[in-house]
């Protein structure tokens, strides 16, 4: 059996609930030109968005804040917000994290990273395939 060691990467132990900054990692791994989000100036690749979340993750590690606020910053940074007043910057900040959730998972075909069965069903074809293309 062969197993491919970007899709097994989601196997890491995340708990039922993955930060967002690991599953924008796998689905830039697994699927990087899949869509994350619709920003201001269009389409956000998970590629993209991972490059700006793992650069702004760095910095603000270094200053002891949580990573999960590089994906606040970097979602923020790319969404038409002109007039807005705060409330519903942040309003609309969630809601997009929660539209890079919904999309990372169906990158990882599963959102249920708290079983072994929902392990398996994030492990992609290539892992579930590899038996009947390699034998038993």
């Amino acid at each position: 059996m062969t197993v491919d060691s970007d899709a097994a990467d989601i196997t890491l132990v995340w708990g039922a609930r993955p930060s967002t900054l690991n599953l924008i990692a796998y689905a830039a791994s697994a699927a990087p030109q899949a869509v994350a989000f619709e920003g201001k100036a269009g389409s956000v690749t998970f590629e993209a968005l991972n490059a700006a979340v793992s650069m702004t993750a760095g910095v603000l590690a270094a200053q002891g804040l949580d990573a999960e606020a590089a994906v606040g910053a970097a979602v923020t940074g790319q969404l038409s917000l002109e007039g807005l007043a705060p409330t519903e910057i942040a309003s609309a900040t969630n809601a997009a994290i929660e539209s890079i959730r919904a999309a990372a998972c169906g990158v990882a075909g599963s959102q249920d990273f708290g079983s072994l069965a929902g392990l398996f069903r994030s492990s992609g074809p290539s892992i579930r395939g590899s038996n009947r293309a390699h034998g038993p």
